[in-house]
């Protein structure tokens, strides 16, 4: 009975704070590594709506030339990153987190292709790299933010402001490549679109159900952290 009440009382403490730092957080950690790097591979919501990429950076052209429904249909594949970053953001903590995070960017950059363009130290110059950046940040401000006040408006306000701030160190490290190679504007927004886009909205949706499921998961996790 004890032992019963003593796991019971292990699980509550876990799922209201995040764990100190010893063997078992460290394995949880690597493990939500893999996790990351497995979101850079699966693929989800295979269709969605969209909005018309030369709508955004033509719509002159676009509409003078004519365009129909299935133009606002497309075929996209999803890749869940940016929820899981936050996701681990709010499972760890903002330093564990942060730590999870930091070792799959390093591990990309050791040449290992867990990036979902790839691997290696070059990367750094692939205008989507601010995005992977971003999600060091991220991580850190979700679990921050959901230190101490986890309710349903701080879970909605985490997810906002993280992806927020994942899109916006994304955007401007893109503004700054593409302005480096001299590309035009239209350009610029054509890429804009291409990484943020329609993705942002469906970032932030998937972003709440994944931080909602943290503290849960952190409290059956308790004996793997304890």
């Amino acid at each position: 009975m004890r032992k019963k009440k003593k796991g019971y009382l292990s699980y509550a403490d876990f799922h209201d704070h995040y764990p100190k730092f010893n063997l078992g957080t460290l394995v949880v950690a690597i493990c939500c590594t893999c996790l990351l790097i497995s979101s850079s591979f699966i693929q989800l919501l295979p269709g969605i709506v969209t909005i018309p990429e030369q709508l955004i950076t033509d719509p002159i052209n676009f509409f003078n030339s004519g365009f129909s429904l299935k133009q606002f249909a497309l075929s996209f594949n999803y890749l869940p990153q940016v929820p899981v970053a936050l996701f681990i953001g709010a499972l760890l903590g903002p330093r564990h987190g942060t730590f999870a995070v930091i070792l799959y960017i390093l591990v990309a950059l050791l040449g290992y292709p867990v990036f979902s363009m790839g691997g290696g130290f070059n990367y750094i110059t692939n205008p989507s790299f601010g995005y992977i950046i971003g999600f060091i940040f991220g991580a850190y401000i979700v679990g921050k933010n959901l230190e101490h006040n986890v309710s349903t408006l701080s879970i909605f306000l985490s997810s906002v402001i993280g992806v927020l701030t994942i899109h916006i160190i994304g955007i401007l490290f893109l503004m700054l490549a593409l302005f480096i190679h001299k590309e035009l504007a239209s350009s610029i927004l054509g890429y804009i679109w291409l990484f943020t886009g329609i993705q942002f909205i469906y970032d932030i949706a998937i972003s709440i159900i994944a931080i909602s499921i943290a503290r849960p998961v952190r409290g059956v996790l308790w004996l793997a952290m304890n």
